[in-house]
């Protein structure tokens, strides 16, 4: 595969930077209460369109896939609904044995599929039609451990972390119409940090990088980068950024959350004289300015999420004693409810502020339950799963051995759907923006199903 640098050429080529990632792509969107789009423009008012105070995605990307995915509210919420009964519509490959695979899905009912072979850093992303499966075009990518979800941007572009020519960590930028790429590094070390990104709604980009990682130079930062390549704004190295009041040593930080007018959000794991702990920190998107931090002590499981009043969700433990905590996004003060099963991730806000949590008492996921703002438990599903994502007609889609259709209000299963090949495993799955389902099996096996 040839690579190219990051030049002003370059990105006149692919249409890089020329266009507003702030501009709005003619979704059919659902309305907030969960009707189905009638053709609106996104953020327009009128019959179907989400209004832009409701729509926590408005203009940061395209894609109407998960919004764990390609919305950095990080609250598991589609802007699409999940289909009734799905039946098997196509499956491809099936011959490679993964160790990882990634999707998301764009406008067009387009599919960008993430793979990398077992015990290797050879891997590809694929653009492929979700109606049929067709392969559009396909690049061998060298992975890093960063390579994971692409981010579909609102101007065409799909972001992906990856090694450039020199084997580097970079960011790979592809045209999402015709595959040509380019690399950048910003000036960063992508070594380590989260996966994916957070897209403000001006198409900025909030990463984590860190530099002369496994040395004792080892230094941690948080910057902006403006649609147009610009490095808006680095924040000091970690350790001189957040204030503790023990000795303390901190950790890598957590995946950014993007809140009202981009405020920024993370959670900081720590080992502390007390065990372990962590801090969340808030930050002013037009300057990396730390506004507020919250400690904590416990292990950090999940989150952070934003919430439809603002406020920050995270999830601590230990395990079997997890803990749910809301913070005010304006000061960082918490709200902290015990639960009364384990738990280990965040998988979903919904709509009215119930948290979507998956279980687990320390020995494995087990399956999924929805706590209310008050902390109470509306209802508990005993079947472990990957992820899972809510659909805008309240239906979660939830990935584990099969795929699955439950009703986010009782947690009962409406539909469920095996894999073309139920011995293997499913690595992900993801709706398009047609309501269709693409999922990637862990033998390479990439599949389609519709009503």
């Amino acid at each position: 595969m040839k690579r190219v640098g990051w030049t002003q050429g370059a990105l006149l080529a692919l249409g890089i930077g020329v266009f507003a990632c702030g501009s709005r792509s003619p979704l059919s969107l659902p309305t907030e209460s969960g009707s189905g789009g009638t053709g609106a423009v996104a953020g327009a008012g009128g019959s179907g369109g989400i209004e832009p105070a409701l729509d926590r995605c408005a203009s940061a990307t395209a894609g109407p896939a998960s919004m764990w995915r390609n919305c950095s509210s990080r609250d598991g919420r589609s802007r699409v609904p999940v289909p009734v009964n799905p039946r098997l519509t196509w499956a491809q490959g099936g011959a490679a044995k993964l160790g990882r695979g990634a999707l998301t899905t764009g406008p067009e009912s387009d599919v960008y599929v993430v793979s990398g072979k077992f015990n290797s850093s050879q891997g590809s992303i694929r653009r492929l039609g979700a109606a049929g499966g067709a392969e559009q075009w396909a690049l061998d990518i060298e992975i890093t451990d960063a390579t994971a979800w692409p981010v579909f941007r609102s101007t065409g572009v799909i972001d992906v972390f990856a090694r450039d020519a020199e084997f580097n960590p970079a960011l790979l930028q592809i045209d999402a119409q015709s595959g040509a790429f380019a690399t950048t590094n910003f000036g960063f070390d992508f070594y380590s940090g989260p996966p994916n990104p957070a897209v403000g709604a001006d198409g900025s980009l909030y990463l984590v990088h860190s530099e002369n990682v496994g040395t004792v130079s080892e230094h941690t930062f948080f910057s902006r980068v403006r649609s147009d390549g610009v490095v808006s704004w680095t924040t000091p190295d970690l350790a001189g950024l957040v204030a503790t009041s023990t000795d303390t040593k901190l950790q890598s930080p957590s995946t950014l959350a993007l809140g009202t007018a981009d405020r920024v959000f993370t959670v900081v794991s720590t080992i502390t004289a007390a065990g372990t702990g962590g801090i969340v920190l808030a930050l002013d998107a037009d300057s990396g300015a730390p506004l507020w931090q919250s400690e904590f002590l416990g292990q950090h499981l999940g989150g952070p999420a934003v919430r439809p009043d603002g406020s920050i969700a995270i999830l601590l433990g230990p395990l079997e004693a997890a803990r749910l905590v809301f913070l005010n996004a304006q000061s960082g003060t918490p709200t902290t409810h015990k639960l009364d099963f384990g738990g280990s991730a965040i998988h979903v806000i919904t709509r009215s502020g119930d948290a979507i949590i998956a279980t687990n008492e320390g020995k494995g996921a087990t399956g999924l339950a929805a706590v209310g703002g008050d902390g109470k438990t509306r209802w508990t599903h005993a079947v472990s799963v990957r992820s899972a994502t809510l659909g805008s007609n309240d239906t979660l889609f939830a990935v584990g051995s099969t795929l699955l259709g439950l009703d986010s209000a009782t947690g009962a299963t409406r539909w469920e759907l095996a894999p073309p090949n139920p011995e293997s495993c499913i690595l992900d799955g993801a709706l398009t923006s047609s309501s269709e389902i693409v999922a990637v099996q862990c033998d390479g096996t990439v599949f389609g199903a519709a009503d």
